[in-house]
């Protein structure tokens, strides 16, 4: 079943893509997602074309290097609230 929620602001935006990049980890497919090929994350932190919105969705984040950190901060959220369950 699919769900839909509306995005509000920013935020909820930025949020969804690290929570869509990390379903592999969650649904235990794979085990990073930095490496997992059937995800967009590699083509918005590679060089190469893609048809993903690279420019627009990196700009929103402040760049590479917080989308990056962005992703391993969300990883870290929720693997920590995992174990404080």
């Amino acid at each position: 079943p699919l769900k839909r929620k509306k995005l509000t602001d920013e935020s909820n935006f930025l949020n969804l893509i690290c929570y869509i990049h990390r379903n592999p980890i969650h649904h235990q497919i794979h085990n990073n997602y930095t490496d997992y090929p059937f995800t967009s994350y590699l083509d918005f932190i590679s060089n190469n074309e893609s048809f993903v919105e690279k420019k627009s969705v990196l700009k929103r984040f402040g760049g590479k290097k917080n989308f990056i950190q962005a992703h391993e901060e969300f990883k870290l959220k929720l693997d920590t609230n995992l174990y404080l369950e």
